[in-house]
């Protein structure tokens, strides 16, 4: 079948074309600048020099709140073991999205807090983020240190 077009409709179809096209390319170019800022840019590199930090300094065992904990053991290739805190004044951990090993106190060896800054300007005022246990700090994450579980945990009742 042959379409027949007025002059009207022959310049009206090819302005839209032309729309739609011009959209189309729009579209195609931001997505791809956008893919590649994302595929280039290094979203995790304030996480990457804590985790340097932590494998450097023979830290292997630590605790952090759950998207902290799971990031940083997945950036160590799980050479850091990290417990994910569910509530910081009593020591709660939770119980998902880590193996049940890490629930067990390490009572011999040292073990370390990871607390992001939004993490560390609530949770000051408890005694076990005390300075004298602060070990590391950066724009993004403080490190405290213990000397073992039992020094960590009986912290909470200093004051």
């Amino acid at each position: 079948m042959i379409f027949l077009y007025t002059d009207f409709e022959y310049r009206y179809n090819s302005k839209i074309n032309v729309i739609l096209i011009a959209l189309s390319l729009t579209i195609f170019a931001s997505s791809f600048v956008e893919y590649k800022v994302i595929i280039c840019e290094n979203i995790n590199r304030n996480k990457t020099q804590i985790t340097e930090y932590l494998m450097d300094n023979d830290f292997n065992f630590g605790y952090a709140s759950y998207w902290n904990a799971n990031v940083f053991e997945e950036l160590s290739n799980g050479t850091i073991q990290i417990c994910n805190i569910t509530d910081w004044e009593n020591l709660k951990t939770g119980e998902w999205g880590m193996p049940m090993s890490y629930s067990l106190k390490p009572q011999q060896y040292p073990v370390f807090i990871l607390l992001t800054k939004e993490e560390q300007n609530e949770f000051n005022h408890l005694p076990i983020f005390s300075s004298e246990f602060q070990h590391f700090e950066n724009d993004f994450y403080y490190v405290y240190l213990y000397d073992n579980y039992d020094v960590m945990y009986n912290s909470l009742a200093l004051e």
